[in-house]
């Protein structure tokens, strides 16, 4: 629990970020040295190492034991060509990409990291245990002090090097320069309106900050991205993940995993009791970076220039953002993490603020029966009331007053992303967005389901049994509507990713998100449609409606703001019909409920919210997951696989070629624009008479016009063609026909992904 003390700590944090230097921060002397003069050529490597390097590689997913094993093979049958150990190749690993992770202490218990302000401490303030190995203290006269435990954190500035060592990848990263360029120029055709919204670009704070001149041609731009993994699902597992993007790449690769930078990992399974003393290395390595100038050899102009790292966005779900906001939790009376200012209500007796809009009747609690709230008059949030509240805050005399001018503001501390550089960062209030991941699936799931199940808590002043909204608690009616679910699943294409399970079997172990999404965004409103009463199933509809508009990849000003009004019906509507202003049911009110007035408010400021949604963290954190090989030590382990990950990615980066390329099956054929027709095909062609042969020149006459060529007579020409089981889309989606998958489909095996509801249009 956040304290006046740990106010005093989080100042002191801020102070020795904002006064970082490289010098004193925690890369080895070679790492520093060659990060301030990288090399001036692209990486060359000799045969034996390459070799050696594809070996090592190639057995990325396997065990130490594996690449041991089959290098003493190999050198016993070619022992004039030795592959290098697996211990020269880590050391080469780091020799080659500058990448060597940051090693500091902490506590056994991960109560707190001995960083910043607490780097002098030898026992943990929160818990007395001692920071060295009592035992090897002993044994060597206090001449060397063991830590019992440290931490990893990945340094960002290698990383940000190694891209732009080979003169493709350095390529790819100019693509934010070409793009702002494009935006100028239509900003200035239409007199400053913006007309669509496709990437984090076109948000105002992103513009602002070009035009300002914060970011500049050179400069490296990076989101921050950090959640809590539990890594084991039998047992205590708990650890902190994050990880960098570069905002400058095309937002087709941008979220990639060769593109995603790996950042820090703090060890569980406990939660951190001071996460700044563990966030502080990282933060103080960007700080650094931001003071000095990263220094960029670019193989695409063969120049070196500075860079300046502007951190533009941190991302977390809600429970992570309190650890680097300084906001207060989900439970306050100001709990918005977009720091709006809407100030929730209590039940009587109670310290949990909900965020509802209406006032209840009967209702008398203090401070809390303010008047109704109407959704348009919520806005984003503002620097100048934000600095405001935080001095307010920081004025506190004890514990008790702490205590109340933190629930008057919604603050807890002071966010450490005040210690950049100025000019390095956005101001706080707007560098934190929401996270519409778990917000619209898990969040919504956890809501709406429970409700329509008569599951959700009911107080003893209410009752199940009038909850006209309760369709689904009829056990039948709700396991028939779960087979209808997984019955589904034969219409969802395998390029859709996971369909929905039978909801009615899985919902209480674990539903991931991507069904939840394919539940609501997708099978919801058809399988809903004579479950839920007229009223309701119309107001989950524009819900629906609203997150698939901005769910596009490009979104129209007039469509934002449809969106904008359905969510604000949506949220006003949904305490008229489930809360109905009773005091008993203000625990229906959720967070997400409140967020969601927030999510088209939110794009012209920051571009569309899939850009900045926590999913990348999430895949991070599950494929680093599975990479784990010794479950003994699985903690260090994750962090060694951080480690070779940053270091495979940016050799990968530099050296293009030992990416394992994309290759098409055999037989495929180009038919250009993206599109390749794959195997089985006819071996024939066959002639199409009648009505089927009108039908299909009728289309291609259609077709060869609209491309301007000179079309056959549809009336006279029978085509002669051959038909091709499936279609590569230019999305690396694939589509089959019926004539295959009908008879895949004849042959009894069930569930099968049906590829052919695939509509292709430009």
């Amino acid at each position: 629990m956040p304290s006046v003390t740990s106010l005093q700590n989080s100042v002191k944090y801020i102070r020795a970020v904002r006064n970082a230097s490289l010098d004193n921060g925690y890369l080895s002397k070679g790492a520093l040295k060659r990060l301030r003069d990288p090399p001036k050529s692209a990486l060359s490597i000799s045969e034996q190492d390459e070799y050696s390097l594809k070996v090592f590689l190639a057995m990325y997913n396997q065990p130490e034991k594996v690449y041991k094993m089959v290098r003493t093979l190999h050198n016993e049958r070619y022992p004039d060509d030795p592959l290098h150990s697996y211990e020269e190749m880590q050391t080469l690993m780091a020799e080659w990409t500058g990448i060597e992770p940051m090693l500091a202490d902490m506590c056994p218990d991960t109560c707190i990291a001995y960083t910043g302000p607490l780097g002098d401490l030898e026992s943990c303030p929160e818990c007395g245990k001692s920071r060295y190995n009592p035992v090897e203290l002993e044994q060597s006269n206090r001449q060397k002090k063991v830590p019992l435990r440290q931490f990893y954190t990945i340094p960002l500035g290698p990383q940000i090097q190694q891209q732009r060592l080979n003169p493709a990848s350095s390529e790819a990263l100019n693509y934010r320069k070409k793009r702002i360029s494009q935006l100028l120029q239509r900003l200035e055709m239409t007199e400053g309106v913006r007309e669509k919204y496709e990437d984090l670009y076109d948000g105002e704070e992103f513009i602002d900050a070009v035009e300002q001149g914060d970011i500049k041609e050179h400069d490296t731009t990076i989101m921050w991205s950090i959640d809590g993994a539990q890594l084991y699902r039998d047992k205590q597992s708990g650890c902190w993940i994050y990880i960098f993007i570069l905002i400058d790449l095309d937002p087709a690769v941008r979220y990639k995993k060769k593109y995603v930078l790996p950042g820090g990992f703090i060890p569980g399974p406990n939660n951190p009791k001071n996460m700044e003393s563990f966030l502080f290395p990282g933060f103080h390595h960007i700080s650094g970076l931001q003071k000095e100038g990263l220094v960029i050899f670019d193989s695409l102009t063969g120049s070196t220039h500075k860079s300046k790292v502007f951190f533009y966005l941190a991302t977390a779900d809600g429970p992570g953002s309190v650890y680097f906001s300084g906001l207060v939790g989900h439970q306050g009376a100001l709990s918005c993490r977009v720091f709006c200012g809407m100030k929730g209500r209590r039940k009587a007796g109670s310290s949990h603020y909900y965020p509802a809009l209406l006032l209840p009747h009967d209702y008398t609690v203090n401070g809390c029966n303010h008047a109704d709230i109407d959704p348009q008059s919520i806005s984003t949030a503002s620097q100048e009331d934000y600095e405001k509240k935080l001095l307010y805050l920081l004025q506190s005399t004890s514990q008790t007053n702490y205590e109340a001018r933190r629930k008057d503001t919604g603050i807890a501390l002071p966010s450490m992303l005040m210690g950049f550089q100025p000019g390095c960062c956005l101001p706080v209030s707007s560098a934190f967005v929401g996270d519409c991941m778990h917000v619209l699936t898990l969040n919504m799931g956890e809501l709406f389901v429970p409700l329509w199940r008569g599951t959700f808590q009911c107080f003893p002043t209410d009752n199940t049994l009038n909850w006209d909204f309760a369709t689904l608690k009829d056990a039948n009616l709700w396991m028939a509507h779960g087979s209808m679910v997984a019955n589904a699943i034969p219409f969802i294409p395998g390029s859709f990713d996971r369909p929905p399970r039978d909801i009615s079997l899985k919902v209480n172990s674990g539903y991931k998100a991507k069904e939840w999404q394919g539940y609501y965004y997708g099978l919801g409103p058809g399988f809903l449609l004579d479950v839920l009463p007229e009223q309701y199933w119309m107001h989950f509809c524009k819900l629906v409606q609203a997150v698939r508009i901005l769910h596009q990849c490009c979104i129209l000003d007039s469509q934002l703001l449809f969106a904008h009004k359905l969510l604000t019906e949506f949220c006003v509507e949904f305490e008229e019909l489930y809360v109905k202003r009773r005091a008993d049911r203000l625990h229906f009110v959720r967070p997400c409920l409140h967020y969601v007035l927030h999510l088209a408010l939110e794009v012209p400021r920051i571009g569309p919210s899939p850009f900045t949604s926590t999913w990348t963290i999430e895949r991070t954190i599950g494929n680093l997951g599975e990479e784990i090989r010794l479950h003994s030590k699985a903690f260090s382990n994750l962090s060694e696989r951080g480690v070779r990950r940053a270091q495979f990615n940016a050799l990968i980066s530099a050296l293009p070629h030992l990416a394992t390329p994309e290759t098409l099956p055999q037989g495929a054929v180009d038919i250009g624009d993206g599109y390749f027709m794959l195997r089985m095909a006819e071996r024939s062609a066959k002639v199409y008479h009648g009505h089927i042969g009108a039908v299909i020149t009728e289309f291609m006459t259609a077709a060869e016009a609209a491309q301007g060529n000179l079309a056959p007579n549809p009336i006279t020409l029978s085509p002669r063609l051959s038909r091709w089981a499936r279609l590569r889309l230019p999305n690396g989606q694939t589509a089959r026909c019926s004539w295959r998958e009908a008879e895949i489909e004849k042959k009894g095996i069930e569930n099968i992904r049906r590829a052919r509801c695939v509509k292709v249009s430009s």
